[in-house]
């Protein structure tokens, strides 16, 4: 049995519920995202994290950091989410249709400019976080640059005609 502090608990049993509530409190404070975008942002992070085959504790508490940083606010819990998540990435990334698929999602996810800045600073501090740059992930943030610039060349055509259908009414 463990010793017991002043506060009448086993400090280990502090350490066990400390595990378990790794979870940011609802409303505790505002990121300035949507719960969508913060799903987009976690899904980056974990497939860049997977995307080089060596996942390193440095990355790992990059991870742990995103976490804590953002808003959570889907009744999911974090956790729940991470597991799905993992698995969608890895389902991502064993073709390159699915990897595209999986680039639009993120890109449509992170399409306001404070979650396109938010996106970018995690991913590179998650590329920086094991003090590699892989070829995987390089590659990466490249097709994930080619869908942004993709969705903003469609977003345009659309106003061009969508002005020129108002102008022949």
């Amino acid at each position: 049995m463990g010793r017991v502090s002043q506060s009448g608990t086993i400090p280990t049993m502090n350490w066990i519920r400390n595990l378990f509530e790794d979870e940011t409190p609802m409303g505790a404070f505002n990121d300035g995202l949507s719960q969508p975008e913060r799903e987009a942002i976690l899904d980056s992070l974990l497939y860049v994290m997977f995307t080089d085959h060596l996942i390193t504790r440095d990355e790992d508490a990059v991870i742990k950091e995103a976490k804590t940083a953002l808003n959570w606010e889907s009744i999911q819990p974090i956790d729940s989410f991470m597991k799905v998540a993992t698995a969608r990435i890895r389902l991502a990334s064993e073709t390159d249709e699915r990897e595209s698929h999986f680039l639009k999602r993120v890109t449509r996810m992170t399409e306001r400019p404070v979650a396109k800045k938010k996106l970018q600073n995690w991913l590179k501090r998650m590329i920086q976080a094991d003090g590699l740059t892989a070829e995987e992930e390089s590659d990466f943030l490249r097709k994930l640059a080619t869908k942004r610039t993709q969705a903003i060349d469609l977003s345009r055509q659309s106003r061009i005609l969508e002005a020129k259908d108002g102008a022949h009414l």
